[in-house]
């Protein structure tokens, strides 16, 4: 007769002093993944939370008086103001060659003349000059963003 080799002999006490040993290994180095991978977390989310942005990303479409698109480079002008009309600037940035895709631009404000927390908070206001040009009007009114929301929580 034919053994029935689909029958599992019984474990004896080497196999499961083996199985035991490997499950403690396996254990630990998924206990050291783990505590890495809680570290990485802790020290993302503390990085994460010590870099407040101090630059302000600024988007726009620029028209000719006909409503179409300008072509670039140009030369941009920002200006923050505490009123909507006259007043001196409480802060300024001259952007000397943006490029532009079909008129539109972006910026980002802050990265050649700092903004500080005073400033931004006197601020209320933002004017855009292009090339040579009188101020666009009306100026800007500045809002908050989500991540000024959950900073002042």
């Amino acid at each position: 007769m034919a053994k029935d080799s689909s029958r599992m002999s019984r474990p004896g006490p080497a196999d499961a002093a083996h199985l035991a040993s490997s499950l403690v290994r396996r254990a630990a180095v998924c206990s050291t993944w783990l505590l890495a991978a809680a570290i990485g977390l802790i020290a993302w989310t503390g990085a994460a939370q010590a870099q407040i942005p101090d630059t302000i990303f600024q988007e726009g479409l620029l028209l000719d008086n006909a409503n179409r698109a300008v072509e670039g480079p140009v030369r941009l002008r920002f200006a923050l103001y505490a009123a909507g009309a006259g007043g001196a600037p409480v802060w300024e940035e001259d952007h000397r060659v943006v490029p532009l895709f079909e008129g539109y631009y972006a910026v980002e404000l802050g990265s050649i003349e700092g903004l500080d927390a005073p400033t931004l908070l006197s601020a209320q206001f933002l004017g855009v000059r292009v090339d040579d040009g009188a101020e666009l009007t009306p100026r800007t009114k500045l809002a908050s963003v989500p991540f000024a929301i959950v900073a002042g929580a």
